[in-house]
């Protein structure tokens, strides 16, 4: 055994310990300790394992919008480009058939 069976918890000196935690390797109460992952943890070390968890969610989530973003922008590119080729189609529609056939340049 590691010493847990004289060790005094670190916030209630008056207490036994029950618990090391594994990340910081103080020795605390039942009080003190919380179970994450099947591992009894002090709440310092809670927190910061809460915080790099949500900061590695947060960076998956940020991945998946910058794919999101790249298929929006490819999208929106070829939207653009195939409203200006339609555009350039109906224009040429306008022009009259006499265009075409030469009729108009001999009235000049």
């Amino acid at each position: 055994m590691n010493g847990l069976h004289r060790s005094k918890c670190l916030n209630h000196p008056d207490r036994e310990a029950v618990a090391c935690c594994p990340e910081c390797k103080i020795f605390f109460c039942r009080e003190c300790v919380t179970e994450h992952h099947g591992k009894l943890v002090c709440k310092t070390c809670l927190t910061s394992a809460a915080s790099s968890e949500q900061t590695t969610s947060l960076n998956a989530f940020q991945k998946i919008m910058s794919g999101t973003g790249t298929l929006f922008k490819m999208v929106l590119s070829f939207s653009i480009l195939w409203l200006t080729v339609y555009a350039f189609g109906r224009l040429l529609l306008l022009i009259p058939d006499s265009f075409h056939s030469g009729d108009i340049w001999e009235s000049f």
